[in-house]
């Protein structure tokens, strides 16, 4: 029997990824992902929470960059953001959720005061001496417009998901939490979930693409289709119903088919959701590699630090788990 190791393969590849998108208001990315930031800003007034609270639970709690939304902004630059915004709203006019790219009143006085981030030095976050002259990051209230000392974040779903090493596993506790962390969850995602429903096909014809460009340009970590996967397809658009979010009939079609998922793994190929078909098409480019996260079911040993997998033709590969190997790979 050959053994394979995996380790350190990486290296092999410049860790871009093209996508292909129709040509549309704002590509696949930055509508996806600029609707996601504008839908945040009107969950934290709906639910009253502050910037330090949306950055703690919009970053690398639920596999995203630790700018998380409003340091994000404040790198990019806010006035690119509300130009998006306001190029959607204006280019989309049969976008279902055209309203959520409305400019809430306090950030077009942010962008008034021109406080547009890092190029102007100043944003939502600016850099100044304290009274005991040494340099600190303080945090816009929204409120008031005023700077001040930043605030940890205390919620109970955050820190029962904290010690969860799984992503997958983080989504799950944090989608069922009880608190306003976990309301603001579910508003989130029901939201987002709806909207890349409705999008399929406009923006691209194949879902996976949704999903390759939040990774590649937005620096998710999974994708929104396949959190959608996470946290069960057919439970999430019976809770969204009942919280009056809409969801694509495509999507409606699949479920009602058998069809419970978007993305599923068959001898070690990953496959995607066909809206056009209604069938399930292995995703291009599968064929080069092997990716042994796509053989989780053939998993024939493992411990804390290591799986050994069955990759077929009497062929074994052996993938370190540990952390400091799951950086390298």
């Amino acid at each position: 029997m050959l053994l394979i190791f995996s380790c350190i393969t990486v290296i092999c590849f410049l860790g871009k990824t093209t996508v292909l998108a129709k040509d549309t208001p704002a590509f696949i990315a930055n509508r996806i992902g600029v609707f996601g930031i504008m839908s945040i800003f009107h969950a934290m007034e709906k639910l009253g929470l502050t910037i330090d609270e949306i950055d703690s639970l919009t970053g690398p709690i639920i596999g995203r960059p630790k700018s998380a939304t409003f340091r994000t902004a404040d790198v990019v630059g806010i006035d690119t953001l509300v130009k998006v915004a306001k190029g959607v709203a204006e280019n989309a006019p049969n976008d279902e959720a055209k309203d959520i790219f409305n400019i809430p009143s306090w950030l077009n006085k942010v962008v008034e005061n021109n406080w547009l981030g890092d190029k102007t030095g100043q944003g939502f976050f600016i850099k100044k001496k304290n009274e005991k002259g040494e340099k600190e990051i303080y945090v816009l209230n929204l409120s008031t417009l005023e700077y001040e000392a930043r605030k940890k974040s205390k919620f109970a779903t955050l820190e029962a998901a904290k010690p969860v090493d799984d992503l997958k596993q983080r989504l799950k506790i944090l989608f069922a939490g009880s608190d306003k962390a976990g309301e603001f969850y579910r508003q989130f995602h029901y939201g987002l979930f709806s909207y890349i429903s409705h999008r399929i096909p406009e923006i691209s014809d194949e879902l996976y693409r949704v999903d390759d460009a939040m990774m590649a340009g937005f620096g998710w970590e999974i994708g929104a289709f396949e959190s959608w996967d996470t946290l069960g397809v057919a439970k999430v658009v019976e809770a969204m119903k009942a919280a009056n979010y809409s969801v694509a009939t495509w999507v409606d079609e699949m479920l009602s088919a058998g069809n419970n998922f978007f993305f599923k793994v068959e001898n070690g190929k990953r496959y995607s959701y066909d809206v056009a078909t209604k069938s399930y098409k292995q995703i291009p480019g599968g064929d080069s590699f092997i990716i042994l996260n796509n053989y989780k079911e053939k998993i024939v040993w493992k411990n804390s630090n290591a799986s050994l997998f069955d990759i077929g033709d009497d062929v074994v590969a052996l993938q370190w788990n540990t952390k400091n190997e799951q950086h390298r790979q």
